[in-house]
């Protein structure tokens, strides 16, 4: 399955918003798939933002959405604008 730019959907399906601030990350087996740009402290756990975490929504063929995907609105708070 590719998503919207044209790179696999590898374990989590992002969202548009996501997709967006995403760049391309080649994998140990060969595949270039898009990862997230994080503004969080990789050494503090838990401490960041959620930009590609997994949802606890099923996996369906191999891949689930992130936590922004799951939501009907793409991950916006009512008022909030896009960018």
């Amino acid at each position: 399955m590719l998503n919207s730019r044209g790179y696999p959907v590898v374990g989590v399906k992002l969202s548009e918003r996501e997709l967006d601030r995403s760049r391309p990350v080649r994998l140990s087996d060969g595949r270039v798939v898009l990862r997230p740009r994080s503004a969080g402290l990789p050494f503090l756990f838990g401490l960041g933002d959620a930009s590609g975490a997994p949802s606890g929504l099923p996996t369906v063929n191999g891949v689930t959405p992130s936590v922004a995907a799951s939501t009907p609105s793409g991950g916006l708070v009512p008022g909030q604008t896009p960018r």
